[in-house]
C-alpha cells in the first residue's frame, strides 16, 4: 500500500490552494470595481462638419498649445494672434483649477495639457496645432531663430509645419511614411521650415557652427576661471581677458552669418 502523505505536506497544500484562492478572488474584485466605476470618455459631438485636415481651405488654420504653469509668463504668446490672424493661442495653466484653460489633474507634464487640448476640440482640430512649453527663450529651440518661441512660430512655414515638432519626433515619421527612421539634412530643413536659407549657401551654414564651436569652448575655460559667486579667481585676469577678446570676433561672426540667412538688414 501507498504511505498517506505527511500531515505537514497537505496542510502546506491547503494553505497554498486557499492563498491562491483569496488572491484570485481579490483581483477579480478589483477588476470588477474598476471597470463598474471607469469614466469612459466620448468626444463631444461636433456642432458643424469639421473641414478634413488635406482641405485647402483649412490650411490657414493654426492653433498654438501652450503648458504653464501660474509663475510662467506667457504674454509672448497671449500676443502672437495680433500679428498672426490665423493663428489662435490656448493657454493651460495647470496648477490653478480656476484658470480659463485647465487640465483635469495636474499629472504627466506637459503631456496632460496636449492630451487635453486634443480631446476638447476633438471634431474641431485646426489643420495645425503646434504645442509648446510656456517659456519664451530655451536652449532647445533652433540656433538660428535665437532660441526663441515667438521667432519659431511666427517663421514656421505653412507647408512644413505639419511635420515639426518634438511630441511626435520617434513616431511621426513611421506613421506618417512606413519608414523606420528619417533624418533630413539640417540645412534644408532650416530652410523649408522657416525660411532660413543661408542664400543656398551651405559653406556659410557649415562656419556658423564651426564658430560656434569655438565660442563655446573659450565660454567654458571662461566658466572655469570664476568662482562659486561668479568672481573672476585671483591670477586668472589677465587670461580671462584675453579670452574675452578672442571671443567677441566669434559672436560677430555668428551675428553676421544668422543676419545674412534671415534675410536681416
Amino acid at each position: 500500500m501507498r504511505a498517506l502523505p505527511d500531515r505537514r505536506l497537505l496542510t502546506i497544500a491547503l494553505a497554498l490552494v486557499f492563498l491562491l484562492l483569496l488572491a484570485f478572488y481579490y483581483y477579480h474584485s478589483k477588476i470588477s470595481i474598476a471597470l463598474g466605476t471607469a469614466r469612459i470618455f466620448h468626444p463631444p459631438s461636433p456642432s458643424s462638419p469639421t473641414p478634413p485636415l488635406d482641405d485647402p481651405q483649412n490650411e490657414t488654420t493654426r492653433a498654438l498649445i501652450i503648458a504653464s504653469l501660474q509663475s510662467d509668463d506667457v504674454s509672448w504668446a497671449l500676443s502672437l494672434p495680433s500679428t498672426t490672424p490665423s493663428l489662435t493661442t490656448h493657454v493651460y495653466t495647470v496648477d490653478n483649477a480656476s484658470a480659463p484653460l485647465t487640465v483635469p489633474a495636474n499629472k504627466g507634464h506637459e503631456a496632460m495639457v496636449y492630451l487635453t487640448y486634443i480631446i476638447d476640440h476633438y471634431h474641431t482640430l485646426p489643420a495645425v496645432a503646434i504645442f509648446m512649453h510656456a517659456h519664451e527663450t530655451t536652449w532647445h529651440k533652433n540656433d538660428f531663430l535665437n532660441s526663441n518661441s515667438s521667432l519659431t512660430v511666427t517663421r514656421l512655414s505653412q507647408g512644413h509645419d505639419r511635420l515639426s515638432g518634438r511630441v511626435r519626433e520617434y513616431l511621426w515619421q513611421y506613421v506618417l511614411g512606413g519608414v523606420e527612421e528619417y533624418c533630413p539634412d539640417e540645412f534644408g530643413c532650416y530652410c523649408d521650415g522657416f525660411g532660413v536659407c543661408f542664400g543656398g549657401d551651405r559653406k556659410e551654414y557649415e562656419r556658423y557652427f564651426e564658430l560656434r564651436g569655438k565660442r563655446r569652448e573659450i565660454e567654458g575655460e571662461m566658466a572655469g576661471m570664476k568662482d562659486e559667486e561668479g568672481r573672476v579667481k585671483a591670477g586668472e585676469e589677465e587670461r580671462f581677458r584675453g579670452l574675452g577678446e578672442r571671443l567677441q570676433p566669434l559672436i560677430q561672426g555668428m551675428e553676421q552669418i544668422k543676419d545674412k540667412a534671415m534675410d536681416i538688414e
